[in-house]
């Protein structure tokens, strides 16, 4: 479109980043460009409409940790039934984060409603990588496998259900940056001014967020929540040692405002994509 603001997915290096965002559309188009030389492929998962589903912010779920059972074994599709996932009946989607660790060699993750179309995401043979996106579910919940054994943690941040509020996409409005605030994020909680802050409205309650995460010289998780609320132990976005990953997150907002930590000192970046 003719919009001078963009919204930046940074990336770890891999054989393929893939990410979520919620993006305006002008006189029928987008548009989309890199950094460098490199394929790029969009898909879109989802459309404004007068009736659908709309989005809940939830208080960051960990829905699967396998590392407290055992390993997923190749191809062994591990069902997360709605109860788990934190949905009501008839969700549609979650926002979530997805987090391979430990695979014995490079793989696929599948993710996506149980007997349903799925989204393949490679991963590197790394001690881990993450991803998140907006995932369909069905009423049977949510599926994962990994070809290669590996073990998998899925944090839950919203619900897309029919009875939700709708959002509304926004031009990208960047209300943190730790490049230029006092000091990088860490465990003690920064609190976020979004509401009114560069034009967005004031009676804000809820956003759909980008969460660029820049590791330090050792692997960091990023956690976001209502500052009226305790920090939850489920991320939004992990990533390895030196590297940096875009998150897609759902927030919820206490008087317009929201709280980001960190496990360790890290750069974090938040931009605005959606609000209602």
């Amino acid at each position: 479109g003719d919009r001078s603001e963009a919204i930046t997915l940074s990336v770890e290096s891999g054989p393929m980043a893939i990410g979520t965002t919620i993006v305006e559309v002008q006189d029928g188009k987008i548009c989309v460009t890199v950094g460098m030389v490199a394929s790029v492929k969009l898909t879109a998962i989802g459309q404004t409409a007068s009736s659908g589903a709309g989005l809940r912010p939830m208080l960051t779920t960990r829905s699967l940790d396998s590392r407290s059972t055992s390993k997923l074994t190749p191809n062994q599709k591990i069902t997360i039934a709605p109860a788990a996932l934190g949905v009501a009946a008839g969700a549609k989607a979650v926002t979530a984060t997805f987090t391979v660790i430990g695979p014995t060699s490079s793989g696929t993750l599948s993710v996506g409603p149980c007997a349903g179309t799925e989204l393949k995401a490679p991963f590197p043979k790394a001690a881990l990588s993450a991803f998140s996106v907006v995932a369909p579910v069905s009423a049977s919940g949510l599926c994962v496998s990994s070809s290669v054994s590996a073990d998998v943690i899925v944090d839950v941040s919203g619900a897309w259900e029919p009875d939700a509020p709708s959002v509304v996409a926004l031009a990208p409005v960047r209300v943190f940056g730790s490049y230029t605030s006092p000091a990088a994020v860490g465990v003690t909680p920064s609190v976020i001014t979004v509401a009114g802050t560069a034009g967005l409205a004031t009676q804000l309650t809820s956003a759909v967020l980008q969460v660029t995460l820049v590791g330090p010289s050792r692997a960091v998780s990023a956690f976001v929540w209502p500052c009226d609320q305790p920090r939850p132990s489920a991320a939004v976005g992990v990533v390895a040692a030196s590297k940096r990953a875009t998150f897609v997150v759902a927030a919820a907002l206490t008087n317009g405002q929201l709280c980001i930590a960190a496990d360790d000192a890290a750069t974090v970046l938040v931009d605005v994509v959606a609000a209602n």
